[in-house]
């Protein structure tokens, strides 16, 4: 069976989340490059100031005055990288949120058969712009305030863990090592890399967040063809509690909520075309010579002379007028069809199960047959004992 027009959106907007994934992490691949040239004059500056503090007194007036002094120089190692982070995220948005828009308004017009090619509503470039400025991105933070918060944490986690070692009592390399990490272990025993993996996070958080920013402003500018959209969680191991309870609940344009919903989401809000929309329009030739076929064929005329609604006989077209219709309902569908998680996770592996579950709920889902709603809670899975309270046990 052909898929609908809706079908057909929500398939292509799903497939192009791999694509903004795959252009998040390049955003990551190009941040590491930039964090990891300081690394050599981090790890020097370090050494140097550890050796300072183990030659001083432990909480003396010259011991803080090392501290300090260290923490300010690490700020400065490192705060042009983040200027420069900053500034390249924001312009890459900036661009993204057009790319998006385009792509996102051009899969719609694309799947809508139509004589006269559909286009929306594209909103002013300086509106999209000022949406994305705007836009929350995580922890309610827009990003320039996300990025000036891990600069700050980045500064304070390396020069802190310095100076907490050495007030424990170890060595100057061993504090050293504790910051940085190991060549052996990839710099992954240190905090010096944790940097790395929230610019990890906030690109690919960022990223969904302004392809959602883009689809906001194109649906509202184009209100009398889409006025809600369907929630679709990504289906798999990594899908969050507060994503799952969402899925596949329909949202007005504008209301409920939008991905990113926390960090690393890839949720997706999908459109909902409305069929009476586009009633007045008529399908390009190719889909009208389908319809007529189909209305010559089950009316039993003469499919051979019958190719346009032109050679339809008397008083058959507004007959057919009214089939068209019903058929352009057919044709264009309503929303996506629903895949609820509790449906997926029933159908996987009890190993998958597990994995998402942890072992005990894993359990009483498996025993109870009861939807995985009621495991769920204000976006989150139930305590063992909260479950007990409600009985599932």
């Amino acid at each position: 069976m052909t898929d609908t027009v809706n079908e057909q959106i929500a398939a292509n907007l799903i497939k192009h989340q791999i694509y903004l994934i795959q252009y998040s992490n390049g955003l990551y691949n190009d941040a590491a490059k930039l964090l990891a040239n300081t690394e050599e004059e981090l790890e020097k500056t370090a050494l140097f100031y550890a050796t300072k503090l183990q030659d001083s007194k432990v909480g003396s007036a010259q011991y803080n005055r090392i501290a300090n002094n260290y923490r300010e120089a690490v700020r400065k190692i490192r705060e042009p990288v983040w200027n420069t982070l900053a500034k390249t995220l924001a312009s890459e948005m900036q661009e993204l949120g057009q790319i998006e828009m385009d792509f996102i308004a051009s899969t719609i017009e694309n799947a809508i058969p139509l004589a006269k090619p559909l286009t929306l509503d594209r909103p002013e470039r300086s509106t999209v712009t000022s949406a994305i400025e705007n836009q929350p991105v995580a922890e309610g933070k827009i990003l320039s305030e996300l990025m000036d918060s891990l600069a700050t944490q980045d500064v304070e986690r390396i020069s802190s863990r310095t100076v907490d070692r050495m007030t424990l009592g170890e060595s100057a390399s061993a504090a050293v090592q504790q910051t940085i990490g190991t060549k052996a272990q990839r710099y992954r025993d240190g905090v010096m890399r944790r940097a790395q993996t929230s610019m990890e996070a906030i690109s690919q958080t960022v990223s969904t967040a302004t392809s959602t920013t883009a689809q906001k402003e194109l649906f509202s500018k184009n209100s009398y063809l889409i006025k809600d959209e369907i929630f679709r969680a990504t289906l798999d191991s990594g899908t969050t509690p507060v994503c799952i309870e969402n899925s596949n609940q329909i949202f007005p344009v504008g209301e409920g909520p939008y991905p990113p919903l926390h960090y690393r989401c890839r949720s997706k809000r999908l459109p909902n075309v409305l069929p009476d929309a586009l009633e007045t329009q008529s399908f390009d030739p190719s889909t009208e010579r389908t319809l007529v076929k189909e209305y010559a064929t089950q009316s039993a005329l003469d499919t051979n002379k019958i190719r346009t609604r032109a050679d339809l006989p008397y008083g058959t077209k507004q007959d057919f007028d009214r089939f068209a219709r019903g058929r352009r309902r057919e044709l264009i569908g309503t929303e996506p069809v629903n895949v609820s998680y509790g449906d997926f996770l029933r159908k996987q592996s009890a190993e998958f199960q597990r994995e998402v579950l942890g072992n005990a709920r894993y359990k009483l889902f498996r025993d109870s047959k009861l939807p995985l709603t009621k495991f769920i809670n204000n976006g989150r899975y139930l305590t063992l004992e909260e479950l007990k309270n409600k009985g599932i046990e």
